[in-house]
């Protein structure tokens, strides 16, 4: 019994280290993501003045996208759902983004398509912007922490194989 506990409690502590370190990760890469999107939902505005469901259409067919709320969005607008409501439902349910990033994404969708394009180009710079902070902010912590938090749940889990042993 005693070999079991000093073979479960590493393991475990491993496996949830490995799982914070993923989650860091993972965050800045969705918001890696989420940047590039918003970038490119600008320049479609600005160039192809497409509808916002062309717009989500376009950002759907490329499959770096498929991490984000953008193929939930277009399939609630496939499903007949109006614009506005279908972009908070997915933003909603979006994995990966705090609240904090979630709501101003829910601001930025209530403000699409209400407006004029030089109005909806503005308000695209400004979220662009905090995106980028957001994101800035993402990697330093997956750069700094990722890796610390791996190697030390390895560690304290080989030190308390060998107390227990």
């Amino acid at each position: 019994m005693r070999y079991l506990g000093a073979a479960v409690i590493p393991v475990l502590l491993s496996v949830l280290s490995a799982a914070a370190s993923f989650r860091i990760r993972r965050r800045a890469r969705i918001l890696e993501t989420t940047y590039m999107m918003l970038n490119e939902m600008k320049l479609t505005f600005e160039y192809a003045c497409l509808p916002m469901y062309e717009t989500v259409s376009r950002l759907n067919e490329k499959s770096s996208y498929s991490e984000t709320f953008i193929p939930e969005c277009k399939r609630l607008l496939d499903s007949g759902t109006d614009f506005p409501a279908a972009w908070s439902a997915s933003v909603s349910t979006a994995k990966g983004l705090s609240r904090d990033e979630k709501q101003k994404l829910l601001q930025l969708g209530g403000f699409l398509g209400t407006s004029d394009l030089g109005g909806q180009l503005s308000v695209m710079d400004m979220y662009i912007r905090s995106f980028d902070e957001y994101r800035k902010e993402a990697r330093l912590v997956s750069k700094k922490y990722a890796d610390t938090c791996l190697y030390a749940g390895l560690f304290c889990a080989l030190g308390i194989f060998v107390m227990l042993i």
